[in-house]
Order: C-alpha cells, then sequence, then structure tokens
C-alpha cells in the first residue's frame, strides 16, 4: 500500500510539473467587453521581426515536422483542416499547402509544450472567399462552405489585405477566431506575423479574451499572447493558462 501512494504522488506531481509553465505571469489590467462572436488580432506594427532577436526567437519553433501522429502519453491530437483562398493561392502558387501547414505547426508548438495539444495538420482545402474585407463574413463563409473538413479545428488562410473586423468596427484585423468553436481566420502578412496571429487566434478557440483597456486598445502592460500577440512570443497569463488547461480536451 506504501508502494502504490508513492506511485501516485509520484504521478500527481508529474502531472503539475506538466501543465506548471515558466512563463506564467500575473494577469491584471482592465478588460475590454466584447459582445460579437468572434474576438481578433491586431495586424503585425512595420518592421515587425526584421530585428535579429526577434527573428532568432522565431526561428527556434519547429517549422520541419507535419503531421504530428506520434504523441506522448496523455497529448490531445487535435486534426487540423487548412484552407487557402484564392489570394493565398495567388501568392505562394506552388507551396500554398506547404505554407498553411509550417504556420500551424510552428503556432501550435506553444500549446503542445504548455498542454501537450497536438496540432496536426490533415487536410489543406481550396477555398473560394467571397468578394469582401469584412473579416467575419470571411470567417463565417469559411466555417458554413468547409468548417473541419470532419477533423477537429479549421485554420482558414487569406491573402486579402485591409480585412476589417465588421461594419460595426472597421480596424484592420490580422485574424480572427471564434470562441465557441475551432475556427480561426489569418490575413497573411509574412511568415513570423502569421504564426503570432494563428497562435493568437487558436487561443481563442480554447475560450480566450483578449487583453484589452476599457476603450478597446490591446493592453500592453500585461505579458500574455493574447494581448500584443507581436511582444510575447511564450508568454502566458495565469488566467489564459488555467482557461486552457480547462479546455484542453475541448476538440
Amino acid at each position: 500500500m506504501k508502494t502504490k501512494n508513492s506511485v501516485m504522488l509520484a504521478l500527481a506531481l508529474c502531472a503539475i510539473m506538466v501543465f506548471s509553465s515558466t512563463h506564467v505571469l500575473a494577469n491584471s489590467g482592465s478588460e475590454y467587453v466584447n459582445t460579437i462572436s468572434t474576438h481578433y488580432s491586431p495586424p503585425p506594427p512595420p518592421g515587425w521581426s526584421n530585428d535579429d532577436i526577434t527573428k532568432l526567437l522565431w526561428s527556434l519553433t519547429p517549422e520541419d515536422v507535419f503531421c504530428q501522429g506520434i504523441s506522448a502519453f496523455g497529448s490531445v491530437i487535435v486534426g487540423v483542416n487548412s484552407l487557402g483562398d484564392q489570394y493565398w493561392r495567388n501568392l505562394h502558387p506552388t507551396t500554398w499547402m506547404w505554407e498553411a501547414a509550417r504556420t500551424v505547426t510552428a503556432a501550435g508548438e506553444f500549446f503542445r509544450t504548455e498542454f501537450s495539444i497536438n496540432l496536426s495538420n490533415r487536410r489543406q482545402t481550396y477555398w473560394t472567399s467571397p468578394n469582401t474585407l469584412n473579416g467575419t463574413t470571411l470567417i463565417n463563409h469559411a466555417w458554413n462552405t468547409h468548417g473541419t473538413g470532419g477533423h477537429q479545428m479549421m485554420v482558414a488562410f487569406t491573402g486579402r489585405q485591409n480585412v476589417f473586423w465588421h461594419d460595426g468596427d472597421t480596424r484592420e484585423v490580422g485574424g480572427l477566431g471564434f470562441t465557441d468553436r475551432a475556427g480561426s481566420l489569418v490575413v497573411n502578412f509574412w511568415h513570423e506575423a502569421n504564426i503570432a496571429i494563428t497562435r493568437h487566434e487558436i487561443g481563442h478557440n480554447y475560450g480566450l479574451s483578449d487583453h484589452r483597456n476599457a476603450d478597446g486598445s490591446v493592453n500592453e502592460t500585461i505579458r500574455c499572447f493574447m494581448g500584443n500577440p507581436f511582444s510575447w512570443v511564450d508568454s502566458m497569463c495565469t488566467s489564459c493558462h488555467r482557461t486552457v488547461n480547462n479546455n484542453r480536451n475541448r476538440y
């Protein structure tokens, strides 16, 4: 019995270690209340990721292993249907599937190391997006016409520029994500920016909200990828970490 109790204690301690993060930081600041069903990330600042330090940080994310079918015990494998619209395919005429897959893989590394959630590229889909820059219309169209494609998550990539949130808020966005289902829209900028946007939007899929000030602007003081996704590569506040941990089996 003593040996059995010792084993159970050891397993419990291991579980705590797996789901504890060195990047978890205190949550603070006022929060912006969003009543729209989608949340968004801002576009990347001009010149972001051009400096050597930022390039080094983003180069550390693995991009060369796709369709991860082998995972550690206890991990959750989430199959991803990556959509590429006609503008995305025009930007990457021979590599559009690879560009989508490596972006999902790199963005998913954060969720794999923190929560043992493995995003696995299972399908790439031709998507003909409607003639609009309304991001909410675009993500709803992608979801209604293709969705997860029989898998667990949809990430829709568009090569359109100057995409805005919705008719009531025309600020430019980097992407959109549902908070009640596994669907995201990623607007193309450049590879490192696309990773940051994808990671942020998938965070919404796991129930996370943006860290915003009372006026709706991005909260720059909190060190969390759900605040400014371009400032904090691997930082997550305690509140967001707790939410994803509770929702890790959602999909």
